[in-house]
């Protein structure tokens, strides 16, 4: 189910939706808290977009347990990833964030997918930890990307830069594909 331009009033409605699993909220520029969704048991992707969580990335604790992916995107609150160590996240999707720091992502054991957009820099080290990593995409990265920590992953990785320029070398471990920019 996709929301746009949701209020808290749209959002507690959902709980009477129990069997939702996949839920995005867009243009959510009244939304504070995610308090209504532990009413959804099923819950297991939530997109949050445009939204200014007063507790940033804490809001989604009450749902983080059951949650598979995240995609946060402009949520100017979302400052740490801390609130989702150690979480069973496998995919995670985060864009025009003023998150600075990475490590927490190295807690996610469980992450086979990671999309990083709009970051003014990108430090991978924490990802060369986790041991289902199959895919990074790397987009709008302002900064040059040092890709030599990605080479001591024991698996091949799939990375893939639009908008985004490297230094160092993954090794052979990695397959790279540079997509040009998509026009519109």
């Amino acid at each position: 189910m996709v929301l746009n331009g949701c209020t808290a009033l749209s959002v507690s409605a959902l709980v009477s939706a129990s069997h939702l699993r996949y839920v995005y909220l867009r243009d959510a520029e009244h939304l504070r808290d995610l308090r209504a969704f532990i009413g959804l048991p099923h819950l297991t992707r939530l997109g949050i977009d445009d939204a200014p969580l007063t507790d940033g990335l804490a809001a989604v604790a009450p749902v983080l347990d059951r949650l598979e992916e995240l995609d946060v995107w402009r949520v100017p609150t979302a400052i740490s990833l801390d609130p989702l160590a150690g979480s069973s996240l496998q995919e995670i999707n985060l864009a025009d964030c003023p998150i600075t720091d990475l490590a927490p992502l190295a807690t996610m054991q469980s992450l086979t997918r990671v999309w990083l957009r709009d970051f003014p820099a990108v430090e991978l080290a924490p990802l060369a930890t986790l041991p289902h990593l199959r895919e990074l995409m790397l987009m709008e990265i302002a900064e040059p990307v040092d890709l030599a920590p990605l080479a001591r992953i024991g698996h091949r990785l799939r990375v893939e830069l639009r908008n985004t320029s490297t230094v160092g070398t993954a090794g052979s471990l990695v397959k790279m594909a540079t997509l040009s920019p998509l026009v519109t």
